[in-house]
């Protein structure tokens, strides 16, 4: 692939799953988390550069997101670059459930940016999945529109590439492509809402799986923050893990009432809350800045329906690694 296309593909692989069975839910996927305070290379990730000509450009992770700025390249398709992390370590297959999900906001990024020689879709921002056969699906991002695409060479309002206006740039949204209701095809969810679907897979475009976020293009320019990366295949859960010194948790309140965890902090730092249901789909996350000693309560949100749901409870120090708690609550009403 040329580096006036510059689609190498990046980001994201994630975990071996199986369904959740009883009281004990499923392995949690690989992850990039910029809570830890890291670099994805730092993680497990392949960063990858294209630039043209060769410059420096904002990167670093603050406030518990990785800032990654393209802005200042050019745009040209001949002059220009792409900024992008990738892994190929999970062999996902879009014959079974798969999902490949971030959490970022984008500061900017042009809507509807597209190859001036062909015409395809070409993103300031895009996560994709590629899955053992080569066959993708993707999106891409720009300040007030998303689109989802089964083809890197499809066409806006075509049957390849469907689009939706949404903003973009209001806050962190959770994007997660998932395996069609129907088992045929992907569909987009912003925040847990299925926003767009293609029913229909794509052709071989590339040597087996990979997975990549960030700005994958010479064509388009953009700015974001990007919280978490994590993705995967059959149904996933969060593992319960041990109280560690710096954070414990356990769930208070009644099943048939509102159940919220209860936490206390041994250090200071930002604490994120985050409810997944029992296919691994966020559903709920807050988070608040704790002193050291601090105790308190997250409740679980009114909106949730009966059923089980794994918590997960990250504390992100000033320095110093992040530390973790998660079990399983229950809502019955």
């Amino acid at each position: 692939m040329t580096p006036k296309i510059c689609f190498i593909f990046a980001t994201l692989l994630a975990a071996v799953v199986g369904a959740i069975a009883g009281p004990i839910p499923a392995r949690s996927a690989p992850t990039y988390d910029a809570l830890q305070g890291t670099l994805p290379q730092a993680q497990g990730w392949q960063l990858v550069e294209d630039i043209s000509p060769p410059m420096a450009y904002p990167l670093g992770v603050t406030g518990g997101a990785l800032h990654l700025s393209t802005v200042g390249f050019a745009s040209s398709g001949l002059a220009g670059g792409g900024v992008w992390w990738q892994r190929s370590d999970m062999p996902v297959d879009f014959s079974g459930d798969f999902w490949a999900e971030v959490s970022v906001r984008i500061v900017s990024a042009p809507n509807h940016s597209i190859n001036g020689a062909s015409g395809s879709p070409r993103p300031g921002y895009a996560l994709a999945v590629f899955d053992v056969q080569g066959r993708v699906f993707w999106i891409g991002l720009g300040s007030a529109e998303i689109f989802l695409s089964n083809t890197l060479f499809g066409q806006y309002g075509s049957s390849n590439t469907v689009t939706k206006a949404f903003n973009t740039t209001d806050a962190v949204h959770l994007y997660r492509i998932e395996r069609a209701s129907g088992g045929v095809g992907a569909a987009l969810r912003i925040d847990g809402s299925i926003q767009l679907q293609l029913p229909a897979l794509g052709v071989s475009e590339n040597n087996g799986p990979l997975v990549y976020f960030g700005d994958p293009t010479y064509w388009a320019n953009s700015e974001s923050y990007t919280s978490q990366v994590r993705f995967g295949m059959g149904v996933v859960g969060v593992e319960p893990t041990s109280p560690s010194g710096a954070l414990s948790a356990r769930v208070v309140g009644s099943p048939t009432a509102r159940p919220g965890v209860f936490f206390h902090s041994g250090e200071a730092g930002t604490l994120a809350f985050e409810i997944f249901d029992t296919t691994g789909r966020r559903v709920e996350r807050a988070e608040r800045d704790v002193i050291a000693s601090e105790s308190g309560t997250f409740m679980l949100g009114a909106g949730h329906h009966d059923g089980v749901y794994f918590y997960r409870l990250r504390l992100a120090p000033a320095s110093g690694r992040a530390s973790e708690a998660s079990g399983r609550i229950v809502r019955v009403r």
